[in-house]
């Protein structure tokens, strides 16, 4: 009798232990945490909004987050919080002051970028600062100019380099056809981009190269300015800075 007591002790004991790894497989699924990550989203951003008078956002964060920012991207890291940026942001109107997207509005489609900006514009509050940061479709292009400058042929031979792209006869052409596609949906030039800001309802356009501002908060801010993505990003990339109206 007492034998069998001990079997059916182990018996339940074994079946926990395997409901309960079960239950964890369950909890660790990417679809049970994307869930989660959209569940905790409102009440992380309302606890970030109580505790910081400067509030300021930052769209597809990647990994890469700042000390008193709300870092946020749709796969969040564990310093992040989830957002769809094609989606409305679960942020009260006028609530922010500084928005920051680094290499992120290529990635949306032509359309899918203008939700984004909308949402930006309101959730902004009057005279909020938003800075993007993304590939200059005109720099690409200008690649085909001959003769090329030193800068041309330098950028050229890195940018090759760093990707491990194939070298070809027209090694502009490799680089132009790796942008389109390389999960880009839309290279904009600095024209383009402005004339999206504006009609999101953005004033006070503004171009800067890469790690260059008017206003401290926005100084210095592009990680890719300062690793060793730099001598590849600095040609490429252009910084657009604009103010809510």
């Amino acid at each position: 009798m007492r034998k069998k007591s001990i079997l059916k002790i182990g018996g339940i004991l074994a079946g926990g232990v395997l409901i309960g790894k079960l239950i964890a497989l369950l909890i660790n699924s990417p679809a049970i945490q994307s869930r989660m990550n959209i569940m905790n989203a409102p009440g992380k951003i309302r606890e970030y909004s109580r505790t910081h008078p400067v509030r300021k956002l930052q769209l597809g964060a990647g990994g890469q987050d700042y000390p008193g920012w709300l870092n946020t991207d749709i796969r969040p890291g564990p310093a992040e919080v989830y957002l769809d940026a094609t989606r409305p942001f679960p942020i009260p109107d006028g609530s922010i002051h500084y928005i920051f997207g680094e290499h992120v509005i290529e990635h949306l489609s032509y359309d899918d970028g203008l939700i984004m900006l909308r949402e930006c514009s309101r959730v902004l509050a009057p005279g909020g600062k938003i800075r993007f940061a993304t590939p200059n479709l005109l720099k690409y292009v200008q690649l085909f100019q001959e003769p090329k400058t030193d800068e041309m042929q330098s950028y050229l031979a890195r940018k090759l380099e760093f990707h491990n792209w194939p070298k070809s006869s027209r090694p502009e052409a490799t680089i132009l056809n790796g942008e389109m596609r390389f999960g880009h949906e839309y290279l904009y030039d600095p024209q383009t981009l402005s004339d999206r800001f504006a009609a999101a309802g953005f004033g006070a356009v503004a171009q800067f190269p890469p790690g260059e501002s008017d206003d401290p908060q926005l100084r210095g801010i592009e990680s890719r300015h300062t690793n060793f993505w730099r001598l590849v990003n600095d040609y490429e990339s252009m910084c657009l800075q604009a103010s809510r109206l």
